[in-house]
């Protein structure tokens, strides 16, 4: 995964948290928030991020070398609100991927990590994980395909027919930490990702952060989803602001 650009710093605070506390056969197991300065090194490389949801405090600081990876696990929280300095070369990529414990190849005793393509923008006020939402395969932190984590699984949302109204889309994105945003109709799905059918939430404007989507009527009703279950629906993209 390339982190390059303007967007690098932005990716990077949405990811990377926690100070280090254990490491074993040059694995670092990270399960505590950070408080002051942290300088992760290759040495120590990669990082694992697999036991708790995860914070930077405010004034806190967390600086990674060229080369170092981080391992990130299935439906955790983070919480970022101080800086992260993230800053790779062409020959030494900082690189975030997904860690499971049931694929040996993203096991951290493995000397191969498998890359993820999707990278994860975690929905930073609410800390049960059936309560996430995030967005991917966006070129910024600000853009992307809505998901949300239903299932055990994240779940690609789609819709028709720009069924979601102006406050749908403005509880989405004040869920994700902004004020609000747009959203449009993108590719059709064709069942790219595990998926859910989400075609109007029916949100009053009035749900808190917290809960944000999830309180809307059209989600607390049975909603379908499923591999199968989107077929030539459009996937839910959002600009936020």
């Amino acid at each position: 995964m390339k982190l390059h650009g303007k967007c690098i710093y932005q990716y990077a605070l949405l990811l990377i948290l926690s100070q280090t506390t254990e490491v074993i056969f040059g694995l670092t197991y990270i399960n505590s928030s950070i408080t002051g300065t942290q300088h992760w090194t290759l040495n120590e490389s990669p990082f694992i991020i697999i036991h708790n949801d995860f914070i930077i405090n405010p004034k806190s600081k967390l600086i990674i070398d060229p080369g170092v990876r981080i391992l990130i696990g299935a439906g955790l929280s983070i919480k970022v609100k101080g800086v992260i300095y993230a800053k790779g070369t062409s020959d030494r990529r900082i690189v975030f991927t997904k860690w499971s414990a049931s694929d040996k190849h993203n096991s951290p005793l493995e000397n191969n990590v498998n890359e993820t393509k999707i990278l994860p923008r975690i929905n930073t006020f609410t800390d049960q994980p059936y309560h996430k939402i995030r967005l991917v395969n966006g070129k910024c932190i600000n853009q992307g395909e809505l998901q949300i984590w239903l299932a055990s699984k994240w779940r690609s949302v789609c819709s028709q027919n720009n069924e979601w109204s102006k406050i749908d889309s403005r509880i989405a994105c004040q869920q994700l930490g902004y004020f609000n945003g747009n959203f449009s109709l993108g590719a059709q799905s064709f069942n790219r990702y595990p998926s859910v059918q989400i075609i109007k939430p029916n949100c009053f404007g009035n749900e808190t952060n917290k809960l944000g989507l999830f309180s809307c009527p059209g989600l607390m009703e049975n909603i379908s989803y499923g591999r199968n279950i989107c077929g030539t629906l459009m996937s839910l993209c959002f600009l936020l602001k």
